[in-house]
């Protein structure tokens, strides 16, 4: 029971409840041990023209694949979520502006490259936009944090999509 009160019931990323406690939690010990933390916002791109093409089965399939994906292909303290419909978030724990800018853009790279394919019909590549911020300073809380990596992942958008954008 209390795994269902903090998993996603479709992807079983842990929901954004349990993120926020954790980014929380994370966002306390960073500031008292003087250590970085950043986040990165995910959102897939062209996602609902994806389940009106496809349908919304192909859309969850997709969604959980890409969520799998990110989740092997980030560390062991990291925290991956789904924040809500298409988005994910990954919470860094002790992590700096350029581990962060490395990881992102592995993460896009490596989501592009994944050629998928649902009841045996091509659904092409998919790709991400991502916005990362990093806690630059003892001020920067938690709210403040998830801002920072929603406007970048905006900037993500605007520049075309299929990127990583640092905050």
């Amino acid at each position: 029971l209390r795994q269902q009160a903090i998993r996603d019931p479709l992807t079983s990323l842990f929901n954004r409840r349990y993120m926020m406690d954790f980014l929380e939690q994370h966002t306390y010990s960073a500031e008292s041990q003087n250590e970085m933390l950043s986040i990165m916002m995910i959102d897939l791109d062209h996602f609902k023209r994806f389940n009106d093409t496809f349908g919304h089965d192909a859309g969850d399939y997709v969604l959980k694949q890409a969520a799998m994906e990110l989740k092997q292909s980030v560390r062991e303290d990291d925290l991956v979520c789904r924040y809500g419909g298409e988005e994910i978030c990954i919470v860094c724990p002790d992590t700096d502006l350029d581990t962060a800018r490395e990881l992102g853009n592995m993460l896009v790279t490596r989501i592009a490259g994944q050629g998928m394919q649902f009841n045996g019909q091509s659904l092409g590549n998919i790709t991400i936009s991502m916005g990362i911020a990093t806690r630059s300073n003892a001020d920067t809380n938690h709210d403040q944090l998830l801002k920072e990596a929603d406007n970048a992942l905006y900037q993500a958008k605007e520049q075309g999509r299929n990127r990583a954008v640092i905050s």
